[in-house]
């Protein structure tokens, strides 16, 4: 494969801490112009190993089909987007680019699908159900996640955002923010965000992502990152394959061994949470050995000057019980 782009992420907005017990007014409109169309979707890699389960594919087939990898200029880790379908103007709306696994259904297909697979249209939300009663011209009534029960943490949380951002004094600080305004007061219902988040079962996406987040500060910390700087000291080769083993968890041989063709079951989050942990291990211990043999060992690899942080323990991060809310624990040098 040939050497991944380099992008900018860009900024993105900021909001003020939300109350997680505080009484919010939420509803979906289920349209997903809000939140499908024209959207940078991150993938992270266990949004990837959470994926294999909505297309019943490998991780590679995933990454092949349904993600972009680049660069990212400002950390020099790889990262993922997904990958959006451009689709024509269609008065009065504009050309835009919704995810691809977005779905238009107007009450003539839903029409359609209650004859072709009734139990499908069985599972869709009653609204569009009612919809299928409608003999007015064609009108979209729904825009469906084609991967909703294992859809990325960026589109689970929307309009939230977690934020795990490290203090003046070293200590890191968890908060929740409303990062972007969607919903529709008609259908809106009261509740928390805390209820919300359980609802949507985000949590262990958060404990991934931190596990993840200190596995990429380690792998940048020992030179394993496409960082151009003068004092930045890289691993020999080309640290490509090194990132996108993390995205690739049926390529791991400790995965493969242990779970084999695990992708082809219904989700089984346990599992899954054992095999991201083994997938980190696998690639953590990779670089590692490399850090070893290289000239001058760990402490003449990345920023000079700079001690490496100690390894992450990925076990402790992924722990169902840890609590999301609380600082995730940083092992001691």
């Amino acid at each position: 494969m040939s050497a991944a782009p380099r992008v900018s992420l860009g900024g993105g907005a900021s909001f003020l801490p939300i109350d997680l017990d505080g009484e919010v007014r939420w509803g979906c409109s289920l349209k997903g112009w809000n939140c499908c169309v024209d959207k940078a979707v991150f993938l992270r890699p266990y949004d990837v190993l959470r994926l294999r389960h909505a297309v019943s594919a490998p991780a590679r087939e995933v990454v092949e089909r349904y993600a972009s990898l680049a660069w990212s200029a400002q950390s020099g880790a790889l990262m993922a987007l997904l990958r959006r379908d451009p689709q024509p103007a269609r008065p009065p709306v504009r050309s835009r680019e919704p995810c691809v696994f977005y779905e238009e259904v107007t009450n003539v297909s839903a029409r359609e699908l209650r004859e072709s697979d009734p139990e499908r249209f069985a599972s869709l939300p009653p609204r569009l159900q009612r919809a299928a009663d409608s003999d007015a011209p064609e009108w979209v009534a729904a825009a469906l996640c084609g991967a909703h029960r294992n859809r990325p943490e960026v589109c689970r949380g929307l309009p939230f955002q977690r934020f795990v951002e490290p203090q003046p004094d070293g200590e890191l600080a968890v908060d929740v923010r409303v990062v972007h305004r969607c919903g529709s007061c008609a259908i809106a219902e009261t509740t928390t965000p805390r209820r919300l988040f359980a609802e949507d079962g985000i949590h262990e996406y958060w404990r991934a992502l931190d596990a993840y987040w200190q596995v990429e500060r380690y792998l940048v910390a020992l030179g394993a990152a496409n960082v151009e700087h003068e004092r930045y000291a890289r691993l020999p080769g080309d640290p490509l394959e090194i990132w996108r083993a993390l995205y690739l968890a049926d390529d791991a041989e400790p995965v493969v061994r242990r779970f084999p063709e695990q992708w082809r079951a219904p989700l089984d989050e346990d599992g899954d949470r054992e095999i991201f942990a083994l997938l980190l291990a696998h690639v953590l211990d990779r670089v590692d050995a490399l850090a070893g043999e290289a000239a001058g060992g760990r402490g003449a690899l990345g920023v000079t000057g700079e001690e490496p942080p100690p390894c992450p323990d990925v076990r402790t991060l992924l722990d169902p019980e840890r609590p999301v809310f609380a600082p995730p624990p940083q092992r001691a040098a």
